[in-house]
């Protein structure tokens, strides 16, 4: 996606890198290249949701067995379930 900043009202616009969209853009606007700042927690955000992920899926492929005999999966409302 390629960024476009309205000059006259500071609006920011995304348009399709295929060119597709490119009659969308008027004089009035100017490439856009966003600050590190925004990067940089774009990529904090990512990997938040990264580590979260690798978390779940660990947590599906977990089966724990009580000294009852009884099978737990280890996804968190199986937890609870355990501590029950």
């Amino acid at each position: 996606m390629k960024l476009y900043k309205n000059k006259l009202t500071g609006e920011i616009f995304g348009f399709e890198l295929d060119g597709s969209q490119d009659y969308l853009i008027t004089g009035d606007m100017e490439e856009y290249i966003k600050p590190q700042s925004l990067i940089d927690d774009e990529l904090a955000l990512q990997a938040g949701y990264l580590a979260k992920q690798a978390k779940v899926e660990a947590l599906d492929r977990i089966t724990v067995t009580t000294t009852a005999g009884n099978t737990f999966d280890g996804r968190d409302k199986d937890q609870l379930r355990m501590l029950a």
